[in-house]
């Protein structure tokens, strides 16, 4: 049933970059400041990890389990015009950020913008506008409801993609 950026290996694939992102030093500052590692600490998974990787591992256990849930629990099927051009992000020149978003969201791309789309998830319009060739941009979503948007970039060049965002 999951194909795609929504399967089980590409969901663990996203985990995988995020944390190579992360250095050891960042990961010991954290551990040493927040000892927690092998203490539980409400809601824990079980059994509690031990280490980091343990809490990768629990981490990507937690998203099968939840996805297998999902899958069984809400009908329907999600749109394949819009997973299909979902980009993973990290093979992406673009960054969004902060993400969550509150008031403003910042986008920065490598290429020049010729036009943004902002969508919800079940694909209706929130936002259109130039992006007046540009490779950086702040979009004012203060009056986006919360929730998770799809941010379609179309560049000069011709090509477009699609990233994810959240409105907290």
């Amino acid at each position: 049933m999951r194909e795609g950026v929504l399967s089980i290996p590409s969901l663990f694939a996203q985990v995988d970059s995020l944390r190579l992102q992360i250095t050891p030093d960042a990961v010991d500052r954290n551990f040493d400041y927040w000892q927690i590692l092998g203490t539980y600490v409400w809601p824990n998974p079980e059994p509690i990890p031990e280490s980091y990787e343990g809490e990768i591992w629990a981490l990507k256990s937690w998203i099968a389990t939840r996805a297998g849930w999902l899958d069984g629990f809400i009908p329907g099927i999600c749109p394949p015009e819009i997973i299909s051009s979902i980009n993973n992000a990290t093979e992406s020149k673009l960054i969004l950020f902060p993400d969550p978003a509150e008031h403003e969201l910042n986008i920065r791309s490598d290429k020049s913008i010729s036009q943004i789309r902002i969508t919800d998830l079940s694909g209706r319009i929130i936002m259109e506008l130039s992006g007046n060739n540009q490779q950086q941009l702040a979009l004012n979503i203060s009056e986006f409801n919360s929730g998770m948007y799809l941010c379609n970039l179309h560049y000069i060049d011709g090509n477009a993609e699609t990233v994810r965002f959240l409105r907290r």
